[in-house]
């Protein structure tokens, strides 16, 4: 041990008999266990197991800020660096044993692999310098994965790196924080490949909530919760159950590794309420449940957490002219429905809402039965009919083939308006289909009816032609009633040479034809003009013979005479 030179007094014979009687023996370069037992202004005094005490300078014992890094009592290791005689204390340094242990750690980190931590202190031209107990340089390269702009934000962080080398006489230390992420990037990959499977369950932190969902962190990523797979049952929004911090266990729906998309699901750790649907619903059932969704075209009843309903909107009332769903149900009331059809496979459940109301259309089919005569207003017109409200609510058709008898008129229609206030018979009424037949020409007797007894086979009657097709002549013989002269009847003229002009059979011409059939139960009438014709001749011959029977002699030369108009 060394001293300091000079004539020894009383007190340094003392001190060194208190060295000589202590239980330990030490020397220069030791380094011991302490206890802080007093911190003063200059330093900090240590029972070092000997009689003597040891003291560190402060300096050694407060940080760049002047803050105390150690406190009495608190347990130490110290480095024995000499004695003074002169106050018989000990001289110790705690910064050479932190120092010597920081050594230490890095040798033995890069031959374990193991990350030491550290503080970013400084940057230099190539990188930044780290204080891990002593002073290491991390070049620019090896600070991160990616690419690094700036250094300036790494200033006064603490970071976790690898000692990628290590010159012990030099004491030059190079880390690399880049290679521990990767390291531990590719450990995570491998954890999350064996964690992240489909249908594994996995607890996870809600980050971020949305309209749609949540995204939960699981294993160093953020997956998607979508709102359709938080609850069998209906939400409006996810923060309705949902808030940011809070733990979930989950259930891995899908996972891919390449792209790091992950969907994760809630409900399905549950089971699915459907399963047991179909023995809790039967079609033709009475249930009450609560209305969850309006939309244009129905309503959804929830009629159990996660078991939904469609009242189609043709099922909501009675009235053909059906309104807006929303007109008949309000969003949240609680209704009875009718269980229509059970599809579990398509989780699909068919209700009705009107189908517990009274049907108007039993009473409708009660008092305008069949032949009772109506009034009403036109609502509509179009080509096949008229639309006529004969009361709030119920309309019924006219068809177009039922406003007149007659056939002649070509749009029957035309003569009607909207809003226009007409009478009718009721044809017939479909409660089911909710249909009202109206007829107008049903209004005055059928032409057709007794038409055998007024034109009998062989009868002349006079007519107004109203058709010239390639077939033959219409002609209107009463009103409502039309008969066909056939084209075979029109082109007999040539075989008895009777000259007919074309404009005979023009459209609203008049014509005289006889009667060949008639068929009441298919409302057909078949007119001829051969038989008219033959009628005339025989009359001609009978004339002529009358006034020329002594010149004449047979019928033949009658018909030459007549050719020859002598």
């Amino acid at each position: 041990m060394v001293v300091s030179n000079g004539q020894e007094n009383e007190n340094t014979a003392e001190f060194r008999e208190l060295m000589r009687e202590s239980v330990k023996t030490f020397k220069i370069g030791d380094i011991v266990k302490g206890k802080i037992i007093e911190i003063r202004n200059d330093g900090a005094t240590v029972d070092i197991g000997y009689k003597a005490d040891g003291f560190i300078p402060v300096h050694e014992i407060v940080d760049s800020k002047g803050k105390l890094k150690v406190k009495v009592g608190e347990d130490i290791e110290v480095l024995i660096q000499n004695a003074d005689s002169k106050n018989n204390v000990v001289q110790l340094s705690r910064q050479k044993v932190e120092r010597i242990r920081a050594f230490e750690n890095v040798a033995k980190a890069l031959t374990n692999s193991t990350p030491l931590h550290g503080e970013v202190v400084s940057k230099t031209k190539g990188g930044l310098m780290v204080d891990i107990g002593v002073q290491a340089f991390m070049p620019w390269s090896q600070i991160d994965i990616k690419p690094v702009k700036s250094l300036d934000s790494y200033i006064g962080r603490h970071v976790k790196a690898l000692v990628i080398n290590y010159e012990e006489k030099s004491e030059n230390i190079i880390l690399s924080r880049k290679q521990l992420l990767e390291r531990e990037k590719e450990v995570q990959e491998k954890r999350r490949n064996e964690v992240l499977k489909e249908g594994n369950a996995i607890e996870g932190i809600v980050r971020t909530i949305t309209d749609y969902g949540a995204f939960v962190g699981v294993e160093g990523i953020d997956g998607l919760l979508h709102i359709s797979d938080m609850t069998w049952g209906r939400i409006k929004h996810p923060s309705e159950i949902l808030h940011t911090g809070m733990k979930l266990k989950l259930k891995i729906l899908k996972y891919e590794p390449e792209s790091g998309k992950l969907s994760l699901g809630l409900k399905q750790l549950e089971e699915d309420p459907w399963i047991k649907a179909k023995e809790e619903f039967n079609e033709g059932s009475k249930v009450r449940g609560k209305v969850v969704n309006i939309t244009d075209f129905g309503v959804f009843v929830e009629l159990k957490p996660g078991v939904d309903g469609l009242i189609h909107k043709t099922d909501l009332s009675w009235d053909r002219r059906l309104k807006h769903p929303n007109k008949y149900l309000a969003l949240d009331s609680v209704i009875d429905t009718i269980i229509l059809s059970v599809d579990i496979e398509a989780k699909k459940i068919a209700l009705g809402y009107k189908q517990l109301l009274k049907n108007p259309w039993e009473e409708i089919a009660e008092q305008y039965s069949t032949g009772t005569r109506v009034s009403g207003t036109i609502t509509s017109i179009t080509d096949f009919g008229l639309f006529v409200e004969v009361e709030s609510g119920v309309e019924g058709l006219v068809h177009v083939d039922d406003v007149a008898w007659s056939k002649k008129v070509k749009n029957p229609l035309s003569s009607y308006k909207k809003s226009e206030k007409i009478e009718a018979i009721v044809l017939s009424v479909d409660k089911n289909n909710q249909k009202l037949s109206l007829g107008v020409k049903q209004l005055t007797p059928d032409p057709w009816r007794n038409i055998s007894k007024r034109h009998k086979k062989g009868d002349v009657v006079k007519g107004t032609i109203t058709g010239n097709v390639d077939f033959g002549v219409f002609v209107e013989v009463e009103d409502g009633v039309e008969g066909l002269i056939h084209i075979s009847e029109i082109e007999g003229k040539r075989e008895m040479d009777i000259e007919i002009a074309p404009e005979t059979y023009n459209v609203g011409n008049e014509i005289e034809c006889a009667v060949l059939n008639v068929d009441e139960m298919n409302r057909k009438l078949s007119l001829g003009l051969k038989i008219l014709h033959k009628q005339k001749e025989k009359m001609v011959i009978k004339e002529y013979l009358k006034t020329n029977e002594e010149s004449v002699s047979n019928i033949g030369e009658l018909l030459k005479l007549k050719s020859n108009g002598k």
